[in-house]
């Protein structure tokens, strides 16, 4: 595979000396190959195809007996080969290897995308170089992880995702940051959360200011393993009430679960806003839901 290092000078580019309007249609004609091979050339080149990005696509990064990267067009499925910003990035490689492309070269492809709408991660195994995509690319909507191990790599960022994060290991995440989440639906397996990271946002929560849908109010409802066990969850401190006092729902679904929430604890905004909680010991997960008003 020729190296993509290898880029011709931008002096010789006829493209940069067009209008802005003849450039902006070129690029409407453009395959997604033709798009990445010109924006890999230079910087300058790389800034105009971003700004006429037409429309986002979806990466699925791959690996057989070789490497492999393709990217698909919503409007032509067939199309393969272009990085740029995206809308769904799936990650299905075993192992990460950025040395068959070459680290300049892996740099450059990964340098092209900023931002996933969706990014779904199918390894077995977090390492470093799962943890360094994560915190280059910034998941905006969705993030799900079917990794079952870690090795012992961290997450310094922000989860930004605003409707979905659904993980089988979130051992490589912060409990710190914890209440930074502002996702609308969580299911987070084989944490380091403990309850009092949990009692923290729950309190967070009811403690807010903000509009329904805005920052901490976009929780709808998590389901999260504790580190260390819910035995000393402190329904008191959140300000948690005995069930059967308000007339609400008993069953949630939510990720293909129906969840029970028959003996939950209730907890009031000071909006009037019903939500309720439970703590499932044997399981050591804490369930939380917002319920429609």
């Amino acid at each position: 595979m020729p190296s993509l290092s290898k880029n011709p000078s931008p002096k010789g580019i006829a493209f940069l000396k067009f209008t802005w309007h003849l450039k902006k249609e070129i690029l409407e004609l453009c395959e997604p190959p033709e798009i990445i091979n010109l924006s890999l050339t230079s910087k300058r080149c790389k800034r105009i195809v971003r700004s006429c990005q037409r429309s986002s696509y979806t990466i699925d990064i791959t690996m057989d007996h070789d490497f492999k990267i393709f990217v698909f067009d919503r409007r032509k499925p067939t199309s393969s080969l272009t990085w740029l910003l995206v809308r769904n990035l799936t990650v299905n490689a075993k192992l990460w290897d950025s040395s068959v492309f070459g680290v300049m070269d892996m740099n450059k492809i990964m340098g092209c995308v900023q931002e996933a709408e969706c990014l779904k991660i199918g390894v077995e195994i977090i390492n470093k170089e799962m943890i360094n995509l994560m915190q280059k690319v910034s998941c905006t909507k969705r993030f799900h992880s079917a990794a079952a191990n870690t090795m012992g790599s961290k997450f310094n960022g922000i989860l930004q995702c605003s409707d979905r994060i659904l993980t089988n290991n979130f051992q490589w995440f912060d409990p710190a940051r914890f209440q930074d989440l502002c996702c609308q639906s969580m299911c987070l397996l084989k944490t380091r959360i403990t309850t009092r990271n949990v009692e923290d946002l729950i309190i967070k929560w009811r403690n807010s200011e903000e509009k329904m849908g805005e920052g901490v109010r976009n929780i709808k409802f998590f389901d999260v393993h504790v580190y260390g066990g819910v035995q000393n969850f402190d329904f008191t401190k959140v300000g948690a009430q005995p069930p059967g006092r308000v007339q609400r729902p008993n069953e949630y679904l939510e990720f293909n679960v129906k969840y029970d929430f028959t003996t939950a604890f209730d907890i009031t905004h000071q909006d009037g806003t019903l939500a309720s909680l439970t703590a499932v010991e044997g399981l050591d997960h804490v369930r939380f839901i917002v319920w429609d008003q």
